[in-house]
């Protein structure tokens, strides 16, 4: 808190503990700068306290006007100065006064967004290096969030289905690429937690995968892929974040057609063969 004179009034103990500066050494003075720059610059209260609001953006990205509280401009930042490898910070600064409304001061307040801005970059990663790898499976693959929605859709699955990524990314139709009417991909059922319904969709022609954990296997043919419909054999895998909670599930697909016109066609011969011995 500072007063019309920019000298800070008030220090808190949660101030002094994020800055590593006690209030003794900061109260009476104008240089609460230096709890969060590495050389002199106004804070955000300093900006209010002179009601210099035109400039506020020119030192800080991203302010927004709060929703909340009248005359009060909000922000986040990242301050390299601040602690061992510098922290995060989420701050609020209001105007104080008086009675009869006089300005009088200003107070900021301060919140350590650090590990959740870290998280959210840890994510952020993530989902690069997610992309990254389908991408770049050779094997058409599509992966789908908890709200069923398309987050990936590579280059082989277009190909094979003739569906875009643009087109298909962020919706829930990924049944449209394998199916004539709408319907569950077996994505779908891990995402939902319901194994015990694989068999409905799949009965016969699915197991447990022996790879790997909490993935199923299959082999079908789809009448509606492609011109005349194709034997595909997919498996499917949940995500689960760092926490171990499910945050979706990956698909990949193999086009076996040539595999199995071949077993069908080397059957055939087999049973000509056997019919002319007897």
């Amino acid at each position: 808190m500072i007063g019309l004179d920019h000298k800070v009034l008030y220090w808190n103990r949660a101030l002094e503990q994020l800055s590593r500066i006690p209030a003794e050494e900061m109260i009476g003075t104008n240089r609460h700068w230096r709890a969060f720059y590495a050389k002199e610059r106004p804070c955000m209260a300093d900006l209010l306290v002179d009601q210099s609001l035109e400039t506020i953006p020119e030192w800080y990205g991203g302010v927004a006007k709060s929703k909340l509280l009248e005359d009060t401009y909000e922000a986040e930042g990242f301050f390299p100065d601040l602690g061992k490898k510098g922290r995060w910070l989420r701050f609020t600064v209001s105007p104080i006064r008086s009675s009869r409304g006089a300005l009088v001061g200003a107070i900021e307040t301060l919140e350590d967004i650090t590990e959740r801005k870290e998280s959210e970059q840890q994510c952020l990663e993530n989902e690069k290096r997610l992309h990254s790898i389908v991408q770049g499976f050779s094997i058409p693959a599509f992966v789908i969030g908890r709200d069923h929605r398309i987050l990936y859709w590579n280059r082989a699955l277009e190909k094979l289905t003739g569906l875009k990524a643009v087109d298909m990314v962020g919706t829930n139709q990924q049944w449209r690429a394998f199916y004539g009417k709408e319907r569950p991909c077996m994505a779908d059922l891990l995402v939902d937690g319901a194994t015990d319904k694989v068999a409905k969709w799949y009965s016969g022609k699915y197991r447990k995968s022996d790879l790997i954990e909490e993935a199923y296997e299959a082999t079908d043919f789809l009448p509606d892929v492609g011109k005349g419909g194709h034997w595909l054999r997919f498996t499917a895998a949940v995500i689960r974040d760092s926490r171990g909670e499910l945050v979706g599930a990956v698909e990949t697909l193999e086009n076996i057609t040539g595999q199995k016109v071949a077993e069908n066609a080397l059957k055939k011969r087999t049973t000509r063969r056997s019919g002319k011995s007897s």
